[in-house]
């Protein structure tokens, strides 16, 4: 069992004192989708390795277990979004991650494990949206060559005739590539690759410091009553790293999750897409899960705290009356919501910020689909 309690709020004996105090070979700072690929495929490179993973919650809070569980690589119209601000390669390369990181995912856990369904995944349109989807429909060929050579997967895109009783402006955009997968049996079953494999776990210690001490590295908790020494440190807390990293590129953004009671008869089967990315929404089992909409209320969204607001509520339930269940009644269950990083680009940052100090952060609310490689390309830096 892992320590379920606060570390840092307790006196330590002494047997406690000479065990925590052992020095580590790596110490990764997150213990969310990122910080466990990284030591998984650490202790795959280095069998013999001491691997410490730190998190200051219970369980891994921001957005690991508190997404959508979409396994996709972009809807077409937030890929063309995506290159009004990024040269054709950038997003080639985006892709290609993204479709890699799904891949590791899927071969390290396992898709029954993950509950994955490949049931693809569709973006709709509103009347207001007309342009877009138009230019969604002129560059559909465009689109689908850059995605086979950031992919080798052909004619991603197709309209589709499929309505499920959607208010649509016109068909639907299908990507029959795209899946779906439970989040917390993904973190669930990456915890157990982990112990398997020998990887220490302690959550309840939140970090808020480390230094060098000669050739070793010290990482310090909030009220400095615990500290861990190691050779090498890895951050991977996304969206919160800028406490330990102040000087990187990361913004947070909150987005806000609500899924309702089962559905009677629920036609909606997949993931779908609206806004260019900024809302999805999609079945889960015969329930509706919806999310985003933080590009209504940027300013208001742009924050490290969870929490719910009535404008972003009461936007999503608008979508869902108006254009998603227009004829179906539904009742609500629970809201939620996520902490993601962006930045001034989508690029993930996966670099040595310092010697011996490596990051992995800034996953632009695609940490399902980027997190394994991401997790992969530090062990291979460290």
């Amino acid at each position: 069992m892992q320590d379920n309690f606060s570390l840092q709020n307790r006196n330590f004996s002494y047997w406690e004192s000479d065990v925590l105090a052992r020095k580590r070979d790596f110490i990764i700072i997150g213990a969310g989708l990122v910080g466990l690929s990284a030591a998984i495929s650490i202790r795959q490179k280095y069998p013999l390795s001491s691997i410490l993973v730190l998190d200051r919650s219970s369980i891994p809070l921001g957005a690991s277990t508190r997404n959508a569980g979409f396994a996709c690589f972009g809807s077409i119209s937030e890929i063309i979004d995506d290159l009004k601000h990024m040269s054709s390669s950038e997003v080639e390369n985006l892709i290609s991650k993204r479709y890699a990181g799904l891949e590791i995912l899927r071969k390290r856990v396992g898709d029954e494990n993950l509950a994955f369904h490949k049931l693809g995944g569709y973006e709709i349109f509103s009347d207001a949206q007309s342009e877009v989807y138009n230019e969604c429909y002129d560059r559909l060929d465009e689109i689908n060559k850059l995605v086979y050579n950031a992919t080798g997967l052909s004619n991603c895109f197709a309209l589709s005739s499929k309505s499920f009783g959607i208010k649509s402006y016109e068909k639907l955009v299908f990507n029959q590539y795209e899946g779906q997968l439970h989040p917390g049996q993904m973190m669930d079953q990456l915890l157990y690759i982990s112990r398997q494999s020998n990887i220490e776990i302690k959550y309840g210690v939140e970090v808020d410091s480390y230094n060098t001490d000669e050739n070793d590295l010290v990482v310090s908790t909030v009220n400095h009553k615990l500290s861990f020494t190691c050779s090498k440190l890895l951050i991977t807390t996304n969206a919160f790293a800028k406490s330990l990293v102040d000087d990187v590129d990361v913004v947070p953004g909150r987005n806000q999750v609500m899924i309702t009671k089962p559905i009677k008869n629920l036609s909606i089967k997949g993931t779908f897409h609206y806004d260019k990315g900024y809302v999805y929404f999609r079945n889960v089992g015969s329930r509706l899960l919806i999310g985003g909409g933080r590009n209504i209320a940027l300013e208001e969204e742009t924050t490290s705290d969870f929490g719910l607001t009535d404008s972003i509520k009461d936007y999503l339930r608008k979508l869902l009356n108006e254009i998603i269940l227009p004829d179906t009644p539904y009742a609500e269950d629970s809201w939620w919501s996520g902490i993601i990083a962006t930045g001034s680009s989508k690029k993930p940052i996966v670099m040595e910020y310092t010697k011996n100090v490596f990051v992995g952060i800034r996953l632009s609310g695609m940490g399902v689909a980027l997190g394994s490689l991401i997790g992969q390309e530090l062990a291979d830096m460290v």
